[in-house]
C-alpha cells in the first residue's frame, strides 16, 4: 500500500508495488567491520559488489552517529528498534510484536507484521501527496537480519 492524501485531507491506501527480496544472501554490509576493500565482490556467492550496494548495519550508536547513511538495530529497550538515516534524515521502524511502527519526518504509521497493512496513520502533514512505504518494507528485512547478528 501507499497512502494518498488528497487535497481535502482525506486519507486512502491504494495498492502499491510488490515488494521482493530476490537476493537470498547479504542483506547487508556491516560497515564498522568493512575497509571497502573489494574482496567481497570477487568472493560473492551471488553477485555485486556487497560494501557499495548493500545497506550499511553500524554495530555501535557512535558510529551511526557519525554517518549521514546507514543502519543501526537498538534492542536495549526490549522493542527492537531499526534506525536508519538516509541524507541525515532520521527514520524509524520499531518492531512492537504483531506490529510495526514506522516513522518518518512525514508521517507515523503502524502496520500489520502479518500482512503489512496500514492499521492507522497520523500525518505530520496534511497538504496533498502520495507517500510510499516501501523504506518499511526494506527495513523489516535488514531488522530481520540484524536481530541475528551478535554483537554489543
Amino acid at each position: 500500500q501507499k497512502i494518498k492524501v488528497d487535497i481535502d485531507g482525506s486519507i486512502s491506501y491504494p495498492e502499491d508495488e510488490v515488494f521482493k527480496v530476490e537476493q537470498k544472501y547479504q542483506i547487508l554490509n556491516i560497515a564498522n567491520y568493512c575497509n571497502e576493500c573489494g574482496n567481497c565482490t570477487t568472493f560473492c556467492p551471488t553477485k555485486g559488489a556487497p560494501y557499495k550496494e548493500k545497506p550499511h548495519m553500524y554495530v555501535t550508536k557512535s558510529s551511526f552517529d557519525e554517518t549521514d547513511e546507514g543502519y543501526y538495530l537498538d534492542s536495549k529497550s526490549g522493542e527492537p528498534t531499526l534506525l536508519n538515516k538516509d541524507g541525515g534524515k532520521l527514520i524509524s521502524l520499531v518492531d512492537k510484536g504483531n506490529s510495526y511502527q514506522y516513522e518518518t519526518d512525514l508521517l507515523c504509521l503502524e502496520l500489520d507484521k502479518a500482512n503489512f497493512r496500514v492499521v492507522s496513520v497520523n500525518l505530520k502533514s496534511t497538504t496533498s501527496q502520495q507517500i510510499s512505504i516501501r523504506k518499511a518494507a526494506e527495513m523489516s528485512v535488514i531488522m530481520e537480519g540484524a536481530k541475528q547478528l551478535e554483537y554489543e
